[in-house]
Parts: C-alpha cells; structure tokens; sequence
C-alpha cells in the first residue's frame, strides 16, 4: 500500500467514533447507583456516549437547584469478554447550555477607581516601569551609598523614573507618612518592607 493511502487510513481509524459497547450501554442502572453514591438530584437518563473501546459514558440531568444544564457523568468499562461492566468514574460536568460563571479577570483588570480604600494595600504588577530589581546598579550614587541599608529584603525597589514621580506626588498633593491612608496600613505593609519605599 503506497505511503499516503496509509496516512489516509490511519488519520480515518483515529478520527472514527467508537462502537458503542451494548453491555456498557445497557448498564444504566449500575450507572445511576454510582451517580446517587456520587451524590444528590440524580435526574433522569439522558444519553450514552461511546469514549473508546468498551468504555461508554452515561449522562443524568442533575436536578440540584443552582446546577441548571449540568450532567451527572458516569465512565463505565468491561474487560475483553466480560460479560459484566464496572463503574470506572463519576463527575458532575456542565452540559452545553449549563449556567457557569464568568471566566475569571485577573484583579488588576477588574479592579475600578474608588474601589480601594484607606488601609488597603495591593501588590504592584510584575511588569510595573517604575521598580526595578533590587539587585541592579541604581544609577543614583546617593542611592549606591546606603544601598545595602535600604535594599534588605525587598526584591525590587524604585527606579529613578519611580523616584523622579514620588517626589512630584510629595510635593504636589495631600501625601506622606501622615496621610490617613499611611497610618491606617496594616503593620507589616509599612513604609519599611516597600518596594517604594525611601
């Protein structure tokens, strides 16, 4: 057989759906013990679906309240000429049209002006241009001087951009050790352990 017309025969046998297995297939009642052992609102039958070879998955509605479109989802199996089927695993799925929630937004994203309050501390992103690692030339001899008193066990710390936009704030607002939202921060999220810190 020439090299494509095995390609094209192989692509078909693993793209070709499983026979479904009578003996797994009638086995809906070993199903429904599993899911009720599984746990409560076991519905009604729903479906059976082929997986591979003598494994054959049945499908329940599941009738808690809260849970609309999920499936109670029970694996079944056989060996080779057993003419028995075993429970091999049981899930609560979501079906097609299942209630989910929302896909999870990172805080950063989510988070809205206002939403933080005083005494409210956030980690700033990995990727934030005003830090810097700890560990790198500073640029700023004044800051080369007392490097090593100020850097100690802080990963990162201000960059001169960052230093340069401090300042400016200091200057320019209602800021500094203070402020309300300066003596209401928790203890350990004080000036001393910040990567903002000077």
């Amino acid at each position: 057989m020439p090299e494509s017309s095995t390609a094209t025969a192989a692509a078909k046998t693993r793209t070709r759906k499983p026979r479904l297995d009578r003996v797994c297939a009638d086995a809906v009642e070993l199903a429904r013990e599993a899911a009720e052992e599984a746990g409560d609102a076991v519905g009604e039958h729903l479906a059976v679906e082929a997986e591979a070879e003598r494994v054959v998955t049945h499908y329940f509605d599941c009738t808690l309240s809260g849970y609309r479109g999920w499936r109670w989802a029970v694996v079944v199996t056989r060996a080779p000429r057993a003419r028995a089927a075993t429970v091999s695993e049981t899930a609560l799925l979501p079906g097609p049209d299942a209630l989910r929630a929302p896909a999870w937004v990172p805080w950063v994203e989510r988070l809205e002006a206002g939403e933080v309050g005083t005494g409210e501390v956030l980690p700033t992103g990995e990727d934030d241009d005003r830090l810097m690692p700890a560990y790198l030339y500073s640029e700023d001899d004044a800051v080369e001087d007392i490097a090593f008193e100020l850097g100690l066990g802080r990963e990162r710390v201000m960059n001169r951009e960052g230093r340069m936009e401090t300042a400016q704030r200091w200057y320019d607002g209602d800021r500094g050790p203070g402020a309300p939202i300066s003596e209401a921060a928790p203890v350990p999220a004080r000036c001393g352990t910040c990567g903002f810190y000077l």
